[in-house]
Protein backbone atom coordinates (compact mmCIF):
# COMPACT_ATOMS: atom_id res chain seq x y z
CA UNK A 1 0.00 0.00 0.00
CA UNK A 2 1.32 3.44 -0.92
CA UNK A 3 2.22 5.71 1.96
CA UNK A 4 2.10 9.50 1.96
CA UNK A 5 5.89 9.76 2.05
CA UNK A 6 6.03 7.99 -1.34
CA UNK A 7 3.56 10.47 -2.83
CA UNK A 8 5.53 13.42 -1.44
CA UNK A 9 8.71 11.95 -2.91
CA UNK A 10 7.07 11.53 -6.35
CA UNK A 11 5.93 15.16 -6.44
CA UNK A 12 9.33 16.37 -5.21
CA UNK A 13 11.14 14.28 -7.85
CA UNK A 14 9.03 15.76 -10.63
CA UNK A 15 9.73 19.29 -9.36
CA UNK A 16 13.46 18.60 -8.94
CA UNK A 17 13.77 17.16 -12.45
CA UNK A 18 12.11 20.23 -13.98
CA UNK A 19 13.62 22.87 -11.66
CA UNK A 20 17.02 21.53 -10.54
CA UNK A 21 18.19 24.93 -9.23
CA UNK A 22 15.20 25.49 -6.93
CA UNK A 23 15.22 23.97 -3.43
CA UNK A 24 12.39 21.82 -2.18
CA UNK A 25 12.08 22.54 1.50
CA UNK A 26 10.51 20.44 4.21
CA UNK A 27 10.74 23.19 6.81
CA UNK A 28 7.53 24.44 8.28
CA UNK A 29 6.54 27.66 6.54
CA UNK A 30 6.61 29.56 9.84
CA UNK A 31 10.29 28.61 10.36
CA UNK A 32 11.41 30.77 7.46
CA UNK A 33 11.84 29.78 3.86
CA UNK A 34 14.85 30.12 1.59
CA UNK A 35 14.05 31.70 -1.77
CA UNK A 36 13.35 30.57 -4.38
CA UNK A 37 11.92 27.29 -3.12
CA UNK A 38 9.01 24.86 -3.23
CA UNK A 39 7.10 23.44 -0.29
CA UNK A 40 4.76 20.44 -0.69
CA UNK A 41 1.77 20.00 1.61
CA UNK A 42 -1.13 17.56 1.91
CA UNK A 43 -4.39 18.85 3.38
CA UNK A 44 -7.74 17.30 4.19
CA UNK A 45 -6.95 13.78 3.02
CA UNK A 46 -10.09 11.71 2.66
CA UNK A 47 -9.81 7.93 3.16
CA UNK A 48 -12.75 5.54 2.86
CA UNK A 49 -13.27 1.81 2.97
CA UNK A 50 -14.86 0.26 -0.11
CA UNK A 51 -16.81 -2.93 0.65
CA UNK A 52 -14.13 -4.16 3.09
CA UNK A 53 -11.99 -4.93 0.05
CA UNK A 54 -10.11 -1.76 -0.76
CA UNK A 55 -9.10 1.67 0.40
CA UNK A 56 -10.17 4.73 -1.58
CA UNK A 57 -8.19 7.91 -0.92
CA UNK A 58 -8.54 11.43 -2.24
CA UNK A 59 -5.36 13.39 -1.59
CA UNK A 60 -5.30 17.14 -2.19
CA UNK A 61 -1.74 18.32 -2.79
CA UNK A 62 -0.59 21.92 -2.61
CA UNK A 63 2.77 22.99 -4.01
CA UNK A 64 3.83 26.38 -2.71
CA UNK A 65 6.32 28.40 -4.71
CA UNK A 66 8.25 31.10 -2.87
CA UNK A 67 9.70 33.43 -5.50
CA UNK A 68 13.23 34.78 -5.36
CA UNK A 69 12.03 38.27 -4.52
CA UNK A 70 9.43 38.94 -1.85
CA UNK A 71 8.28 42.09 -3.64
CA UNK A 72 7.96 42.89 -7.34
CA UNK A 73 7.58 39.23 -8.30
CA UNK A 74 4.54 39.30 -10.59
CA UNK A 75 6.40 38.11 -13.70
CA UNK A 76 8.25 35.38 -11.82
CA UNK A 77 4.95 34.08 -10.38
CA UNK A 78 3.24 34.12 -13.78
CA UNK A 79 6.14 32.23 -15.38
CA UNK A 80 6.15 29.62 -12.61
CA UNK A 81 2.37 29.21 -12.87
CA UNK A 82 2.77 28.44 -16.56
CA UNK A 83 5.68 26.05 -15.88
CA UNK A 84 3.75 24.16 -13.17
CA UNK A 85 0.69 23.88 -15.39
CA UNK A 86 2.80 22.26 -18.09
CA UNK A 87 4.64 20.08 -15.57
CA UNK A 88 1.55 18.58 -13.94
CA UNK A 89 -1.06 18.65 -16.73
CA UNK A 90 0.74 17.90 -19.98
CA UNK A 91 2.19 14.79 -18.37
CA UNK A 92 -0.63 14.28 -15.91
CA UNK A 93 0.34 10.80 -14.70
CA UNK A 94 2.23 10.95 -11.41
CA UNK A 95 4.41 7.85 -10.98
CA UNK A 96 4.46 7.08 -7.27
CA UNK A 97 6.28 3.76 -7.40
CA UNK A 98 6.80 0.97 -9.92
CA UNK A 99 3.26 -0.34 -9.35
CA UNK A 100 1.29 2.84 -8.63
CA UNK A 101 0.41 5.75 -10.86
CA UNK A 102 -2.13 8.51 -10.22
CA UNK A 103 -3.82 10.80 -12.70
CA UNK A 104 -3.94 14.55 -12.14
CA UNK A 105 -7.22 15.68 -13.70
CA UNK A 106 -7.13 19.39 -12.93
CA UNK A 107 -5.05 22.06 -11.31
CA UNK A 108 -5.84 25.34 -9.53
CA UNK A 109 -3.59 28.31 -8.89
CA UNK A 110 -3.88 31.03 -6.31
CA UNK A 111 -1.53 33.75 -5.16
CA UNK A 112 -1.66 34.44 -1.42
CA UNK A 113 0.72 36.92 0.20
CA UNK A 114 2.85 36.90 -2.96
CA UNK A 115 3.31 33.12 -2.78
CA UNK A 116 2.02 30.92 -5.61
CA UNK A 117 -0.13 27.98 -4.55
CA UNK A 118 -0.61 25.17 -7.05
CA UNK A 119 -3.35 22.70 -6.00
CA UNK A 120 -4.34 19.36 -7.47
CA UNK A 121 -5.93 16.14 -6.29
CA UNK A 122 -4.91 12.56 -6.82
CA UNK A 123 -7.18 9.60 -6.18
CA UNK A 124 -5.90 6.18 -5.20
CA UNK A 125 -7.83 2.92 -5.06
CA UNK A 126 -5.89 0.09 -3.48
CA UNK A 127 -6.83 -3.40 -2.41
CA UNK A 128 -6.07 -4.24 1.17
CA UNK A 129 -3.01 -6.38 1.69
CA UNK A 130 -4.52 -9.28 3.56
CA UNK A 131 -3.29 -12.78 4.06
CA UNK A 132 -5.68 -15.40 2.81
CA UNK A 133 -6.83 -17.20 5.96
CA UNK A 134 -9.57 -19.28 4.37
CA UNK A 135 -9.11 -23.01 4.56
CA UNK A 136 -8.64 -24.62 1.20
CA UNK A 137 -10.03 -28.05 0.57
CA UNK A 138 -7.36 -30.61 -0.22
CA UNK A 139 -7.55 -32.90 -3.25
CA UNK A 140 -10.00 -35.72 -2.73
CA UNK A 141 -9.67 -39.16 -4.20
CA UNK A 142 -12.89 -40.90 -5.21
CA UNK A 143 -13.46 -44.62 -5.45
CA UNK A 144 -15.45 -44.90 -8.66
CA UNK A 145 -16.73 -48.47 -8.09
CA UNK A 146 -20.44 -48.90 -7.97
Amino acid sequence: MVNYKDIDRAVALRLKNRFPNIDITSKDIEEGISRPSFFIDFRMINAEDFMHESLERSIPITVYFFPKEKEKNKIELLEKENDLQILFLEDNILVIDEFTKAEIEGIEFEKVDKVLQCRFDINLFESYEREDTELVMEDLEFNERI
